[in-house]
């Protein structure tokens, strides 16, 4: 749903068009994976002669690790994607096209991976230590698009969930910030040192970012008084409808014309079956509570 605002309200320029944000993560969603797909595609089936299939398998070992490095990559992209827009609420122009630069660079990784693994079977050094920094090149330039998207949720807050820090996003830009040097210090490690080694950080990237998935600084006690607050507003949201639910019993009490009576008896009802689910949901977690929202 397209919602306008008008200018002097929420702090926003004159007619700025927001939507939810649904369409754009079932597109994202889409884009990660086909691009997992793809990876697969990158794996060789080695040609052998009877009797040599194992040694030819055991042989391309290499291939093997690249695609596990370019899996947890994408799988770790696709967790901090839904991490981050767990927190936003609505879109808009700017986020649409931060997105799809993300997307772009997501979908560039099978292509290094191909070349990646193929430079490393073929056992030239030289060869490997291109691929080595063609690779890191374009994990540079996912993070650097990372960094382009919480700037844009960072400068344009309206587009938040209620409760999100304005602060959360501009933390976030210095770990995407730390990836892309990271990723070019692995680049130029591969290309002065071994390849190897450069193989190994791009192994040990995406274990670290996906562990960090919902921010550096939201660790447990972050967690749970997030989690505390989110029950907070549900019981507050279940004591009105209770309240509502009260004053249509006490209005169906002394209402004098039978029809009057049975509807307010039943408004009376559905307030209180309305409250019974939102304590359920008091037990779920906030993010799922966002979307079950969202959903309705």
């Amino acid at each position: 749903m397209d919602q306008r605002f008008e200018e002097g309200k929420n702090g926003l320029p004159p007619l700025v068009r927001l939507s939810e944000t649904g369409r754009l993560e079932a597109f994202s969603e889409g884009v990660f994976s086909v691009t997992i797909t793809l990876l697969l595609y990158e794996v060789a089936r080695p040609e052998y002669r009877a009797g040599r299939l194992l040694d030819e398998l055991l042989g391309q070992w290499s291939t093997y690790v690249a695609f596990l490095a370019s899996f947890l990559y994408v799988a770790v992209i696709w967790l901090n994607h839904r991490a981050v827009f767990a927190r936003v609420r609505f879109s808009d122009l700017n986020l649409h096209w931060a997105n799809l630069i993300l997307l772009l660079a997501s979908a560039l990784i099978p292509f290094p991976t191909a070349i990646l693994s193929t430079a490393l079977l073929s056992g030239d050094a030289y060869d490997a230590r291109i691929a080595v920094a063609l690779y890191a090149l374009v994990g540079a330039v996912m993070c650097l698009s990372w960094l382009y998207l919480f700037h844009v949720l960072h400068i344009h807050h309206h587009l938040l969930e209620r409760g999100v820090e304005p602060a959360f996003f501009a933390r976030e830009r210095g770990r995407a910030f730390a990836a892309v040097v990271l990723y070019a210090a692995a680049g130029v490690l591969g290309w002065v040192s071994s390849p190897m080694l450069a193989l190994a950080i791009f192994l040990a990237l995406p274990v670290f970012y996906g562990v960090t998935s919902e921010g550096l600084t939201e660790g447990p006690l972050l967690r749970a008084r997030i989690h505390k607050m989110h029950q907070g507003a549900v019981m507050a949201d279940a004591r009105e409808c209770r309240r509502q639910a009260a004053e249509c019993a006490r209005l169906s009490s002394i209402a004098s014309v039978p029809r009057t009576k049975t509807v307010l008896s039943s408004m009376s009802k559905s307030w209180g079956a309305l409250a019974n689910q939102i304590d359920r949901l008091g037990d779920v977690d906030p993010d799922q509570t966002a979307h079950l929202a969202r959903a309705r």
